[in-house]
């Protein structure tokens, strides 16, 4: 029994260190371009690309795996004949749907400062055309509206901004939830498992 125990926490430790190094690893290949890709088909309304870590971990590709790798650990400790480890959920869904009314609104500001921009120039061009009689076009709206901050292009830069930050934050609390749902759902089985051998040996 002591000797199962041993092994036990063993195994313990060494699972819940191969989940944490999985996450790692799955948060490193999530580039910042990649969200990038996602803060942009937000705001012009296309399919989303999701980076394809997500799209493994989503499927069951990246759990899979790692669920095998764990019972490989498990094995390695002679334990195989006690537990079968296995992945227990519900688990974490991830939906950039709670962005919707936030992007809604940097949508309405973009096409605000596209509209004065446009209206701006246009009348400039028209007003220079009936002084001079030349066709001349000089963008003086863009080149107010940019002193001022808030052409149509710095406002594209700050909904971008502000859409990727809080993408990153959806993404890494994802991830948190996930993590901690298998360490805790590893932890829990291995604890079982010594409940119920340490029940056996007391009832030899």
């Amino acid at each position: 029994m002591l000797g199962y125990n041993k092994c036990i926490d063993l195994a313990v430790i060494e699972c819940t260190t191969d989940v944490c190094w999985e996450f790692n690893q799955l948060r490193s290949r999530i580039r910042t371009e990649d969200i990038g890709r996602l803060a942009d088909s937000l705001l012009q309304k296309s399919p989303l690309e999701w980076p394809m870590a997500l799209v493994e971990l989503q499927n069951g590709c990246m759990s899979g795996r790692l669920l095998t790798h764990l019972n490989f650990r498990v094995q390695q400790y002679g334990l195989s004949s006690v537990v079968e480890l296995k992945l227990q959920g519900p688990f974490p869904t991830l939906s950039l749907k709670p962005l919707r009314e936030i992007v809604k609104e940097h949508r309405i500001a973009l096409r605000t400062a596209r509209c004065i921009e446009y209206v701006g120039n246009k009348a400039w061009n028209c007003a220079l055309k009936k002084v001079t009689a030349l066709p001349i076009h000089i963008h003086a709206a863009t080149l107010v509206l940019d002193a001022f901050d808030c052409s149509p292009k710095q406002e594209l830069a700050i909904a971008r901004q502000d859409i990727i930050q809080r993408i990153k934050g959806i993404i890494i609390n994802f991830l948190q939830d996930w993590e901690n749902l298998l360490l805790n759902s590893v932890k829990e089985q291995f604890a079982a498992i010594g409940s119920r051998l340490s029940i056996e040996a007391k009832a030899v």
